[in-house]
């Protein structure tokens, strides 16, 4: 799982933008056990919303009007992906099986 941050300065505005660039296989069928994860962010509207990872791509995102707030956006961004992929490393299914009876 990678993705790409990518910060803007377009026309006076702050806009910081997160996209999935690389879902190997094996997190496709780890996504089919645990749901797609998904992160808070900012709509185009400032209001927080939760996308799915794989769709990130998809969304307008809001363009701050003070750089130090979309740094704070951006380190906060950052953040959600470290903790995100430490957390996605650790899922295992410890309870799917099958038995004969």
């Amino acid at each position: 799982m990678q993705f790409k941050l990518t910060k803007e300065l377009i026309e006076g505005r702050y806009y910081v933008k997160a996209k999935l660039t690389e879902f190997t296989e094996l997190e496709k069928s780890k996504a089919k056990k645990f749901g797609i994860p998904t992160l808070t962010l900012k709509s185009s509207s400032g209001v927080d919303f939760r996308p799915k990872i794989t769709t990130l791509a998809q969304y307008e995102v809001y363009g701050f009007y003070k750089q130090d707030e979309a740094d704070q956006y951006a380190e906060n961004i950052k953040q959600q992906i470290s903790d995100l992929k430490t957390k996605w490393e650790n899922l295992e299914d410890t309870w799917s099986n099958e038995e004969a009876l």
